[in-house]
C-alpha cells in the first residue's frame, strides 16, 4: 500500500512557528520572573520551591489524568477491533496510508454527532466516535473524519497542544489554588501572576488550535483524495451540533472535530469558522481537478 502525506502547508507551518516562538517567550518572561522574585526575596527561596513543587504536581497530575478524564466526561468507552471489523479495517488502511500505528477505537454513546482524539503518544491514541457521527455521516464522509482524525495523530497535534496549553494550564492551576492554607502568603504574591499568564497561554492555545485543524483537514483531504466528502460531513455536523445537546463533549471541545457550542466570540473559538474550512477545502478540491459546488 502506497503511504501518503498528510500535507503541509506553508502558510500554516508560519503561523505554527510564530505560535511557538511566542510560547518559548512566554517560558523565557516566567523564568524570569521566577529568577527576579529569588532575588526579591532570597530568604524566602524554602517558600518558591514548596511553590514551584506543589505547581509542578499539579500540572502532572492533571496532565497524567486527562486522557481518562476526557474519555469518562464523554463516556466513551474502547472496544476491541472484532466488536466492529469494518471500522478497524478502516481505521488500519487509513493509518498504513498516514505511516503511523492504528490507533484504538472508542464509542461514546450520545447522540451528539462528533469524533475526537486524545493521546500524547502516537502508541497510545484513542479515537473517539460518538453514536450520533455514526449515524448521521455516509461511509465516505465517516471515512474522511477518520482521516481528520488520524492526520492530528500523524502530526503529533496531541503532543503540542500539551506544550502549548502548558501556559494556560498553569494559570488555571494557579488561580484555581489561590487562597491555598499550605502556602498563605506566598500564594497571594503569586496569584496575580497567573492571571497574564492565563490570557498568553488562551490566545496561543487558541492560534495553534485553529492552525491544527486546518492541517487535519487538509491531511484528510491528502489521505482519502476526497475532500469534498469532509466538506459534506463538517456541514453535516455543524448544523447538528446547535439541534443536540454536547454537554458530554465540553471538555473535550478544543479536540472535537466541530466545537461543542458557539462561541460568544468567534475570536475566542478554538475551531476556524466553518466557512474558511470549507473554503480551504474547496481550493484544495480545485488542487485536485475536483468540481466543487
Amino acid at each position: 500500500m502506497k503511504r501518503r502525506a498528510v500535507g503541509r502547508s506553508g502558510a500554516l507551518t508560519a503561523r505554527m512557528v510564530i505560535a511557538l516562538a511566542l510560547l518559548a517567550l512566554t517560558y523565557a518572561t516566567l523564568a524570569f520572573g521566577v529568577f527576579e522574585l529569588f532575588r526579591a526575596f532570597p530568604r524566602a527561596w524554602p517558600y518558591w520551591i514548596v511553590v514551584a513543587v506543589a505547581l509542578g504536581a499539579a500540572l502532572a497530575g492533571r496532565y497524567r489524568s486527562a486522557n481518562r478524564s476526557l474519555l469518562r466526561a464523554a463516556h466513551a468507552e474502547i472496544v476491541e477491533p472484532r466488536q466492529y471489523p469494518e471500522l478497524d479495517a478502516l481505521f488500519k488502511r487509513l493509518a498504513a496510508l498516514a505511516d503511523i500505528p492504528s490507533p484504538q477505537l472508542a464509542l461514546a454513546q450520545t447522540d451528539a454527532a462528533n469524533a475526537f482524539t486524545v493521546g500524547f503518544r502516537r502508541k497510545d491514541a484513542v479515537v473517539v466516535l460518538t453514536k450520533g457521527l455514526r449515524q448521521r455521516l455516509t461511509g465516505p464522509e465517516l471515512e474522511a473524519v477518520v482521516a481528520h482524525e488520524l492526520s492530528h495523530i500523524a502530526n503529533r497535534d496531541a503532543a503540542v497542544m500539551t506544550a502549548v496549553a502548558a501556559p494556560r494550564t498553569l494559570g488555571e492551576v494557579m488561580i484555581g489554588d489561590a487562597g491555598g492554607t499550605t502556602l498563605g502568603l506566598v500564594w497571594l504574591i503569586i496569584w496575580p501572576l497567573a492571571i497574564p499568564v492565563y490570557f498568553v497561554g488562551l490566545l496561543l492555545t487558541l492560534i495553534v488550535s485553529r492552525c491544527r485543524e486546518f492541517a487535519a483537514d487538509r491531511g484528510s483531504a491528502m489521505l482519502t483524495g476526497a475532500p469534498e466528502e469532509l466538506m459534506s460531513a463538517l456541514t453535516k455536523l455543524s448544523s447538528g451540533a446547535s439541534e443536540i445537546p454536547h454537554e458530554d463533549l465540553r471538555a473535550a471541545n478544543v479536540f472535537c472535530i466541530v466545537p461543542t457550542e458557539a462561541a460568544l466570540i468567534s475570536l475566542f473559538s478554538d475551531h476556524p469558522p466553518l466557512e474558511k474550512r470549507l473554503a480551504a477545502l474547496a481550493e484544495i478540491a480545485r488542487e485536485m481537478g475536483k468540481p466543487v459546488s
